[in-house]
């Protein structure tokens, strides 16, 4: 009974802090009004009663952020429709958070942005044990067994994962983990390995046998003949050093007459199995098979960016990608009247965007941007584009890929905020208030015989200085301490 009152108090006092914190972020953030009640409904579906007390405020304070800090409810109300699914995604991430927190260093969520807490979330780690099997599982697909018995392991690595996994300890370029892997280009050149894991010397009480002959790597050129052998400090072993490593694995000594032929009969079998194999399975270009990932990573992102084209540009196993936004402009939009002019209010916009706009977004940076006519419906459109080189392989494209996606979910606040910026250039006149307008003051019946549509654009192009002068009082004009309408410090006093 105890246990159960304890149950009961501990979700009261959560539901009335969970209330508690929902109205101090309703009070602080007011202009949102209803998302505010829309947000703790998602948040408490998703997480639970818990997750509104930690985690609304957070989700409130990183939206208001990223939509560039609207301050009333019609600024909120017109960034509505882009604001919904980006709160969304926001409570799905924080979730995954949540539901991982035991194993993330960074407890205080506050500490992190929405960008930040998108990147620690993706790239958790999974349990040890489960990363172990998975890695185990998947380099024996992505190996050949060339010989196996009690004391001695012969397999052929084909990708770089699996060349790692088995040359693991040693110094071998072709199983470096943290200076530059050498697997793939010497794939390329033509080059094969059967890698030996002699168990015998791996156990072995002398230090020199354990560190130099646990495990041995054989070289192979394409036609799969044998080249030279590899010791585990990567120093290059002869024919005669080769045999002295196997028979101690064999039998803990350098040997002659008949256990001489046992091991050179293991040893020339275990070389012509992977000279065999490798004239069978060439090792696989792993370019080509970077290709294949990257093409595949192209037709699954395809379909979600609905306002971007993904182009690839392959020449062999070269690889160029190019992703390009057209942002439609609103109808009002009138280019410049001079080149110059154009060139400069484009040079503007990049400025802009490329200075704070897209970094803080976490797009990073766009390589072109230009001002151009749609040709599909007479008007125009803002030309982001985005591309570079492959130089490794295909984890390159998908890091590009998320940061388009954030431009893909944020595309209606992108189009509205380079239509505010151009229109800060003078680009849009509101043609259809100056339109109703002039028609109303056509309409009125000029008695006196004035012209009130001529009056009435009269007054929008008068100077600052013309308006200045017909505000002034007769007070004013009689006061010599009050300045003139043209002085420089007029509008200080």
């Amino acid at each position: 009974m105890k246990d159960i009152n304890e149950e009961i108090s501990e979700y009261l006092n959560e539901i009335i802090l969970s209330e508690a914190r929902f109205k101090d972020v309703k009070a602080k953030y007011a202009q949102y009004d209803d998302m505010v009640d829309g947000t703790r409904d998602e948040i408490k579906k998703k997480i639970g009663d818990k997750g509104v007390s930690k985690y609304l405020l957070y989700v409130m304070r990183e939206t208001h952020k990223m939509f560039d800090e609207p301050e009333t409810e019609d600024e909120v109300l017109d960034d509505q429709d882009g604001m919904i699914p980006v709160i969304d995604n926001l409570i799905d991430i924080i979730a995954k958070y949540e539901k991982n927190i035991s194993r993330i260093d960074q407890k205080d969520i506050y500490k992190l942005n929405a960008n930040q807490l998108e990147v620690l979330v993706n790239n958790l780690d999974k349990s040890s044990t489960q990363k172990k099997k998975e890695t185990k599982g998947k380099v024996h697909q992505e190996s050949v067994l060339i010989y196996e018995d009690d004391d001695v392991l012969a397999v052929r690595p084909l990708t770089t994962e699996a060349s790692n996994y088995y040359g693991m300890g040693t110094k071998w370029c072709i199983s470096a983990t943290e200076c530059e892997n050498f697997f793939d280009q010497y794939t390329i050149d033509g080059k094969a390995f059967v890698l030996l894991m002699l168990k015998n010397n791996q156990r072995s009480p002398d230090d020199v046998i354990k560190s130099s002959f646990g495990k041995v790597a054989l070289e192979y050129n394409a036609d799969g003949a044998y080249i030279r052998a590899w010791d585990s400090p990567d120093v290059t072993m002869d024919l005669k050093k080769l045999t002295y490593a196997v028979s101690y694995n064999m039998y803990d000594q350098r040997v002659k007459g008949i256990r001489l032929d046992n091991v050179e009969r293991l040893l020339n079998n275990i070389i012509d199995k992977g000279s065999e194999n490798i004239v069978k399975q060439p090792t696989p270009n792993p370019k080509i098979e970077i290709v294949k990932k990257i093409r595949k990573l192209k037709d699954e992102y395809e379909s979600k960016m609905k306002d971007a084209r993904l182009v690839l540009d392959i020449v062999d196993t070269d690889i160029d990608y190019f992703t390009t936004f057209r942002v439609p402009l609103h109808r009002d939009f009138e280019p410049a009247k001079t080149g110059k002019e154009e060139m400069e209010n484009t040079r503007k916009l990049e400025e802009y965007l490329r200075g704070k706009y897209f970094p803080r977004m976490g797009v990073g940076v766009v390589d072109f941007i230009d001002i151009r006519p749609n040709n599909e419906d007479d008007g125009h459109h803002v030309l982001l584009d985005i591309s570079d080189t492959i130089s490794k392989d295909e984890r390159e494209y998908q890091e590009h890929l998320n940061k388009m996606m954030i431009l893909q979910k944020n595309f209606k606040k992108v189009q509205k905020d380079i239509e505010k910026f151009l229109s800060s250039l003078g680009y849009f006149q509101d043609k259809g208030k100056i339109k109703s307008a002039a028609d109303k003051i056509a309409k009125i019946d000029a008695q006196d015989g004035t012209d009130p549509v001529n009056e009435y654009f009269s007054e929008l192009v008068k100077t600052d200085l013309e308006k200045r002068i017909e505000n002034m009082t007769i007070n004013e004009w009689l006061d010599p301490e009050c300045p003139a309408p043209w002085d420089e410090d007029y509008e200080d006093k």
